[in-house]
């Protein structure tokens, strides 16, 4: 028996709507993520700050990612990135950017560790701590 709207799936995946494995409710499977290209690499953690200038949700936690960026310098470097911006395509077509804001988090060899997107400041300050293994007991904070 067909549902209503199933004729629309097809529909959907043709146009890139489609759900992916890890989207997909049951399936627990985890994206490839590309490694962090050479020229953005650090020796410490790195955390991709995808943003629209034009998006709310990204304006509205832009001071929490600041924050962040403060709070964890010896362990976390920030990197935004405007989607926008032509240079910046590359990065949002490698690391399959679909909603902003989006943050990557990769660790100090290039590997990503977590890629999530609209969150709220807490939980996103919380999963940055946990996988870089910062607290605000150990981090110096910057200007």
């Amino acid at each position: 028996m067909h549902t209503r709207f199933q004729w629309m799936l097809p529909l959907l995946v043709l146009l890139g709507l489609g759900l992916t494995a890890w989207q997909t409710p049951g399936i627990q499977a985890k994206p490839h993520i590309p490694d962090l290209p050479s020229e953005l690499q650090q020796s410490k953690f790195v955390m991709l700050d995808f943003y629209a200038t034009w998006c709310g949700t990204c304006n509205q936690m832009r001071p929490h990612v600041e924050e962040i960026k403060r709070n964890n310098c010896d362990t976390v470097q920030v990197m935004h990135i405007d989607i926008e911006k032509g240079p910046n395509r590359q990065y949002v077509s490698r690391y399959n950017v679909r909603t902003v804001p989006t943050y990557i988090l990769f660790d100090p060899q290039g590997k990503a560790v977590y890629k999530m997107d609209t969150m709220s400041p807490k939980a996103l300050k919380e999963t940055v701590n946990k996988l870089s293994g910062s607290t605000s007991q150990n981090s110096k904070v910057c200007r």
